[in-house]
């Protein structure tokens, strides 16, 4: 694939070489030999068949057939193995087990088998009496009931009730056996919201999320996918849309049944999974139990005098005791209610949702905490929140990141039009004022010089302006999008090259005309043969401009280490890639203009082409991107539904332990909180609550 590819690169390159030699022989002929001159024409015939024999085998070698390329070579495979192991250990058990609520203070679990709830495949013989529970002996930790499933469990529980503590406790028990020995499948996190969004069979969206969420290359993914490398571990089955659930079982279950007895484990809410019609094809089901009146009692006796209030309410209080039997919510309830006594706490069970209020509580408790640094007012704090925690339900996200807002966050669709369509119009008018001033002073500086005036207008314009309004029409066109597509890798690909080469064609053909009709009607004072010379040249760039762009491949990297990574790396890559380009044809076009003309024309117009190829190459490669997000925010934070400094506030909310940063992005502390967030929000716009986890 490189080597065809160099040899494509170097057959474009030396076309332009003919080309440009080709353009020589008219605009520069007293440089030129003396036999060169007087065959001119035939040098330029030359020049030209040659330009086309090489553009010729330029599109062979783009449209032959790829050959696969050969699997990636063990040393390789071992290092994006020892990076999968570290990134899932970073992102799942250092930022979020080992910062889980329900952690603070630890809890030992009670679990029992719920043999209902899958439905096992024929050759796993068991003994448990189907109709009744049982109840697994006390100390079971995560990873034996793992051992003892055979690899294929299924974790139930109530809210808050620590499934996912149990998923991640057994992940990091599993990245441990798996690095230590390299035979051992690699445990790797999932979250199935996201395949609500596509509802692909399950290993084409394992794939999927391989590939964009941990950056593994396709084909390595599928390797590992294919001799059982990855060991998935669902997490969310609760959190897919409930029109779409029965499907996401039916994937996992075809999943299963096409690749034999594998290890996996999926998480669920009980009473979301128990509404889903069918069951899942695995070997265990286990149900963690609610915290006994003892277990509770015990954990607030050893918290001493400062829980004493609390331990005295619960005592004469069921409803209290009933709320506090999840490990989440007596956590909560033991940071909040540290110091008041039982008195106190019985003014405040006067309420009617007390999870609400309890959390609420949580809320007001982490927000007094005033470390040094930027504060924002409470009220602007749980509302912006809000904001994040709708949008986050709406989209099925569980980790935001800043790079993923779309033009949805607004309301009105008129204001998303505007949003998407100021940047472009602001960025094309400025292109046009430039280059329209900056082609017409040209214009009349060679009148005066050369007197030769160019009088050419068109309703009332010259064509300098003519030629600046095309450029920022074009700009325009470019730098507008209906969405926000980070560019993060930018990589050219003949797979591309081919499969959009139709379509950028198609829209090259009417800038290349137009172009070459403005710079021809400018360049008619200088005689027929440079007219046509340069009429050509400016058919010929846009045209080539338009398909080669047309290779490369903007994409997404979601394993990002720090906020808002995708759009730095959009500009950057919209620099990079931009600056190249435009000085290449800034050159190109300086030394032709100044060879005809002076050396100040070549200055001019060299700068006048550079700048707008730049700017249009920037703007496919990233820049388009990172100002249309730029300008989203901006709107938003003008209707006070976000801040200003978005990443800021993030990471404020983050320490107040009411988010948690996962790599580059930001997950509510627990989905209980993304939950009651984002019912305030609804509450405070709509009058009502939204869609909650069984809606979504």
């Amino acid at each position: 694939m490189a080597a065809r590819r160099t040899r494509v690169v170097a057959a474009i390159a030396l076309a332009c070489a003919s080309a440009s030699s080709g353009v020589a022989t008219e605009l520069v002929p007293d440089q030129l030999p003396d036999w060169l001159v007087k065959n001119s024409a035939l040098a330029w015939a030359a020049f030209s068949i040659t330009a086309l024999l090489c553009l010729g085998v330029a599109a062979w070698q783009a449209w032959i057939e790829p050959q696969e390329d050969p699997a990636p070579v063990a040393p390789v495979q071992q290092q994006h193995r020892r990076l999968m192991l570290q990134r899932q250990r970073d992102f799942w058990i250092d930022g979020v087990l080992n910062q889980s609520l329900e952690v603070v203070t630890r809890l030992e679990l009670g679990l029992e088998t719920r043999s209902d709830a899958v439905e096992r495949p024929w050759n796993v013989v068991v003994y448990d009496d189907p109709d009744r529970p049982r109840a697994l002996p006390p100390g079971t930790s995560a990873i034996d009931v793992f051992d003892q499933s055979g690899g294929s469990l299924l974790i139930l529980g109530m809210p808050g009730s620590g499934k996912t503590t149990l998923l991640l406790e057994t992940a990091a028990e599993l990245l441990q056996r798996a690095q230590s020995d390299c035979e051992q499948p690699m445990p790797v996190v999932f979250n199935l919201s996201s395949w609500g969004k596509s509802e692909s069979p399950l290993d084409q969206w394992l794939e999927d999320e391989l590939h964009r969420r941990y950056t593994v290359p396709r084909k390595l993914a599928r390797q590992w996918l294919h001799d059982e490398m990855i060991l998935p571990l669902l997490d969310g089955l609760d959190e897919v849309r409930v029109d779409r659930r029965d499907g996401c079982v039916r994937a996992i279950n075809d999943f299963l049944g096409a690749n034999g007895p594998l290890q996996i484990v999926v998480c669920s809410r009980v009473a979301d999974y128990d509404a889903i019609g069918s069951r899942l094809r695995l070997n265990r089901a286990v149900l963690i139990r609610d915290l006994t009146q003892s277990q509770v009692l015990t954990h607030l006796a050893g918290a001493g005098a400062q829980l004493a209030g609390l331990h005295t309410a619960i005592e004469h209080d069921d409803q209290l005791l009933s709320l506090l039997s999840s490990p989440l919510l007596l956590n909560v309830a033991s940071l909040v209610y540290r110091g008041l006594s039982a008195e106190e706490l019985e003014a405040d069970g006067r309420v009617a949702d007390r999870r609400s209020h309890l959390i609420d509580s949580y809320i007001q408790h982490t927000l007094r905490r005033r470390p040094t640094g930027r504060t924002y007012d409470d009220e602007r704090v749980v509302r912006w929140l809000g904001e994040l925690a709708y949008q986050m339900s709406q989209d099925d996200q569980t980790v935001f990141h800043v790079e993923w807002m779309q033009p949805v966050w607004l309301s009105s669709p008129l204001l998303r039009i505007m949003t998407a369509c100021f940047s472009p119009l602001l960025l094309g008018v400025a292109m046009a004022l430039a280059t329209g001033y900056a082609i017409d002073h040209a214009n009349t500086l060679g009148a005066r010089l050369f007197g030769l005036g160019n009088d050419v207008y068109v309703a009332g314009m010259s064509t300098g302006w003519l030629t600046g309004a095309a450029i920022g029409g074009l700009v325009c066109v470019f730098a507008f999008d209906r969405a926000i597509r980070p560019a993060e890798i930018i990589s050219w690909s003949l797979h591309s090259l081919r499969q959009n080469a139709g379509r950028q064609l198609r829209s090259a053909l009417p800038w290349g005309v137009a172009l070459s009709a403005i710079v021809g009607t400018i360049m008619h004072v200088w005689g027929l043969t440079t007219t046509v010379v340069f009429a050509a040249f400016f058919m010929v760039l846009p045209i080539t401009f338009y398909v080669v762009v047309g290779g490369v491949s903007p994409q997404l990297r979601e394993a990002r280490i720090s906020p808002n990574e995708g759009m730095r790396r959009s500009l950057m890559n919209a620099v990079a890639v931009g600056l190249p380009g435009g000085t290449a044809i800034g050159v190109l076009a300086g030394v032709a203009f100044g060879a005809r003309m002076t050396l100040l024309f070549g200055l001019i117009d060299g700068l006048t082409c550079g700048i707008s190829v730049f700017v249009l190459t920037a703007l496919h490669t990233g820049g388009r991107a990172w100002l249309h997000h730029y300008t989203l925010r901006a709107m938003l934070a003008l209707q006070s539904r976000i801040p200003l400094r978005w990443v800021r506030f993030l990471q404020y909310a983050s320490d107040r332990i009411l988010l948690r940063r996962v790599g580059g992005g930001y997950m509510f502390v627990h989905g209980l909180f993304l939950d009651h967030f984002a019912a305030l929000h609804a509450r405070a716009v709509n009058g009502s609550a939204p869609a909650g986890p069984s809606a979504r």
